[in-house]
């Protein structure tokens, strides 16, 4: 008679435990492809959306991840607006998401360009270009978050900008149209270089920019071209805050206001500033010829006689008619600086205003 073998605990709990992954995985197989091949028809059909004048097309889809994500690369990816003769497109555009998580992830991989109207176009590239997106359930979008690193921009291979940072985070409420009245933004930006400014008058390095902004008015469609005059004419406007401004000489720090549209679609509005050292900074203004000597003296006899010319006095950037002046807010005889001229977000004829 043979002695009966005695099986050991250990060898049990791991005959079992290897049971347990077999028909876990066999359970994970077909519930993982399901949600794989939702995914790509999902981003097909999102692709296929009527979105007035706005086409988005897109290449192959490949879906990878198993078994706990989902990663699809799409080639090919392009979005056109026909109305603006706006085109963006990227090489490859990475979708991710996960089977118990809501939040879809985006990420641009490889070069990317943007062409213009005229036919002009730029190309992007940068070391991090990606975000998220997080809907609502029945579809809406509620938060929208864009991250950027190393970005960079050319023109016929010459050097347009050099983004070191960009964060943009969006909050959006649930109420109907393409962007609603309400939705909020967190802007902010740093180490920017801008070789077409090394003669400016503070320097081709913007070191950074934040800002708080809320639109007030549902802008209804993302065809622009239709949705942007209704918002205009309906009082849309955006509310700046919380917003500071680094760039060479030049530090405004806790300035906000409000930006609307003119009847051409030019910004328009007022931004009040505090600056921060204001003699050094009209003085580089000066000294790049963008204000002359009469204007100069004006704007130093708004700066009291604080020797630090800290935070001293507020100043105001009016954006009118184009232009975007300067001004000192207390002092009347403190003649307007034309700093820049500021395109139409939009063309049109002056024949459709009235």
């Amino acid at each position: 008679m043979r002695p009966v073998r005695r099986v050991r605990p250990l060898r049990i709990v791991t005959l079992v435990a290897i049971a347990v992954a077999v028909m876990a995985t066999g359970a994970l197989v077909p519930l993982w492809y399901g949600a794989a091949r939702a995914l790509e028809a999902g981003i097909r059909a999102w692709a296929e959306i009527p979105r007035d004048g706005v086409a988005i097309e897109i290449g192959r889809v490949a879906v990878s991840g198993f078994p706990f994500s989902l990663d699809a690369v799409v080639t090919s990816f392009a979005i056109a607006n026909a109305e603006l003769g706006l085109r963006y497109s990227a090489e490859h555009v990475r979708v991710s998401r996960s089977i118990v998580d809501d939040a879809t992830r985006f990420e641009v991989v490889g070069p990317q360009q943007v062409t213009l109207a005229s036919g002009a176009s730029f190309n992007l590239d940068a070391d991090r270009f990606d975000g998220t997106v997080r809907h609502r359930a029945g579809g809406p979008v509620a938060a929208f978050t864009l991250h950027a690193a190393g970005l960079r921009a050319r023109v016929m291979g010459v050097p347009l900008a050099e983004l070191q940072l960009l964060s943009l985070q969006v909050a959006v409420p649930a109420a109907a149209g393409a962007i609603p009245s309400g939705t909020e933004a967190s802007l902010r930006i740093e180490a920017v270089t801008l070789p077409g400014q090394s003669g400016g008058p503070f320097g081709n390095m913007l070191a950074s920019l934040v800002a708080d902004l809320e639109l007030v008015g549902t802008i209804d469609s993302l065809s622009l071209a239709r949705s942007l005059p209704a918002w205009q004419q309906a009082g849309g406007r955006v509310y700046v805050s919380d917003a500071s401004l680094l760039w060479g000489t030049l530090d405004a720090g806790d300035f906000g206001g409000t930006v609307r549209l003119d009847a051409m679609f030019r910004p328009s509005g007022s931004l009040d500033v505090t600056f921060r050292d204001p003699a050094q900074t009209f003085a580089s203004l000066a000294a790049a010829g963008w204000v002359g000597a009469p204007a100069h003296t004006a704007l130093r006899k708004g700066i009291p006689s604080d020797p630090t010319r800290v935070l001293v006095k507020p100043y105001r950037v009016s954006l009118l008619d184009g232009r975007m002046v300067l001004d000192d807010i207390d002092q009347d005889n403190t003649a307007p600086v034309l700093l820049w001229r500021v395109p139409a977000l939009l063309q049109r004829r002056a024949s459709e205003v009235r």
